[in-house]
């Protein structure tokens, strides 16, 4: 799968603004400078963990799950854990679920390095 369909996204979710390189890698948070395609490619990822509980009922909840999954099956995130709970009383579902988003982050040593000119799209 491809994160194209994704390129340019922008979410409080995310944990601060993406930079986007092209529609088919990982965006990258935080400063990036003035970098080559090349350079731009070999900026390291890094895997921050997330966790949650659902309450598919709830439609915000709902939408939430629904996000994290899409970008899971998408080859965006990680599912690292999943517990489904069924209530037969209340005929609803919660979602206990673990997760990793993956992000490119600029070392400040490459920051350092370069002229610090912020890499615009």
């Amino acid at each position: 799968m491809s994160l194209a369909h994704y390129h340019g996204e922008q979410h409080s979710r995310h944990g601060g603004q993406l930079k986007w390189a092209g529609p088919f890698g990982y965006p990258v948070r935080g400063p990036v400078p003035l970098l080559s395609n090349e350079e731009f490619k070999q900026i390291p990822l890094i895997a921050e963990t997330k966790h949650g509980i659902f309450d598919l009922s709830d439609e915000e909840q709902a939408k939430e799950y629904n996000w994290v999954r899409e970008r899971a099956k998408n080859g965006w995130f990680i599912i690292d854990y999943i517990q489904r709970s069924w209530d037969d009383n209340k005929k609803n579902m919660t979602i206990y679920l673990e997760w990793t988003q993956i992000y490119g982050e600029v070392t400040k040593d490459k920051l350092k390095s370069s002229q610090a000119t912020p890499f615009i799209l």
